[in-house]
């Protein structure tokens, strides 16, 4: 695909404007707060933050870990945290993905969702691996990759979303590269990611991101720094022969008291590197309703969603697509949510082509 054809993402909505410490969510209301705080731009950390050690700085797409040089002593709470140590690693978020779904019949009864990722020329990282989140119900739903990827449905895989009583979570289909080759640079696209489900389309999340770098897999593994094993070291005995049988290192033990000093950093850094947080999101389309739902339920689905990408100006508020098919599902819910629902509008560009064709086939609308 040529890189300077560039369609419009669904919806990019984990973008948080951090000023200062302060966390600002989206203005569509699904983004999640970091649960960190934010580095300060002066690098000064402030007296109201002095018991964290561990910051996201997201306009470098990294996070902080700053722990004091005294971290681990028998007389930290004594004499409190000294200057501070101050390492940078690596975030996950510099992708700029956008999603193309079609949704089309398949055999059975079943649905087919053919994906096309693609990765603006604006993005800082590649897109090496990607999730979409799938309801109760969706267990059975088969995935299917393009060479060199490879993909599966993860069931019970779960995430925190500030929604869930619209965005529900209970698996996960799975995509990731198996080889360099496969890896969708800044600029290129990707298709063949396909599901085919029982399940009715209807909005929920993607994420997308690179792959991990050796220095964020090593914190997030919990290694504990020299310094502050040396500082929860005890001195020897005297006459006693060096830890490690003299070589110098600290043995096979770890002092309990390191291990105590770095177990709330490492559990902060964990909590900051899951998907939810570090990564790109989207609002996408994927399979989400069983026979079950009712017409109601999927046609408030749609007003919401479609609202979602109105407000972020993925879709222009002010089309006729968009005016006409607010104003039919809304006349739709408020008659009562029975019998068929008429959409008076039609699509005139690609977003609003994937909108108007899940639409239809949620709501068996010829």
């Amino acid at each position: 695909m040529d890189r300077m054809m560039w369609p419009l993402a669904l919806l990019a909505i984990v973008v948080l404007a951090i000023t200062g410490v302060a966390q600002q969510r989206d203005s569509t209301g699904l983004s999640l707060d970091f649960p960190v705080p934010a580095w300060p731009a002066s690098g000064v950390i402030p007296p109201e933050l002095k018991s964290h050690c561990v910051f996201v700085d997201a306009e470098k797409n990294e996070y902080v870990v700053a722990y004091p040089d005294n971290l681990g002593s028998p007389n930290f709470e004594k004499d409190g945290p000294s200057e501070r140590h101050v390492s940078r690693y690596k975030l996950q978020r510099g992708a700029d993905p956008a999603v193309a779904v079609a949704v089309s019949a398949s055999s059975g009864g079943k649905y087919k969702y053919a994906y096309t990722i693609f990765n603006s020329p604006k993005a800082k990282q590649s897109i090496d691996q990607w999730i979409l989140l799938l309801p109760d119900g969706a267990g059975n739903s088969a995935a299917k990759q393009p060479a060199g990827w490879f993909g599966l449905i993860q069931k019970g895989r779960t995430f925190t979303v500030v929604s869930p009583d619209w965005i529900k979570s209970a698996h996960a289909a799975v995509f990731a590269f198996e080889k360099t080759s496969g890896q969708i640079a800044p600029g290129d696209s990707r298709s063949g990611f396909e599901l085919e489900s029982d399940l009715k389309p209807g909005f929920t999340l993607a994420y997308f991101r690179p792959i991990e770098s050796l220095e964020s897999t090593t914190q997030a593994s919990g290694n504990i720094p020299q310094l502050v094993l040396k500082n929860a070291t005890p001195p020897p005995t005297p006459g006693a022969p060096p830890a490690g049988g003299g070589g110098g290192g600290f043995g096979n033990q770890i002092p309990a008291a390191a291990t105590a000093a770095w177990q709330p950093i490492k559990d902060d850094i964990e909590k900051l590197l899951r998907f939810e947080y570090n990564s790109k999101a989207l609002l996408t389309l994927a399979p989400k309703f069983d026979k079950s739902a009712t017409d109601k339920t999927i046609a408030s689905d749609f007003l919401r969603g479609i609202t979602v990408l109105s407000q972020a100006g993925t879709l222009s508020a002010d089309s006729a697509f968009v005016e006409g098919t607010l104003s039919d599902l809304d006349a739709y819910l408020k008659a009562g949510g029975t019998g068929q629902l008429k959409l008076n509008a039609q699509p005139k560009n690609e977003v609003e082509t994937q909108v108007f064709n899940a639409i239809k086939a949620s709501l068996h609308i010829n």
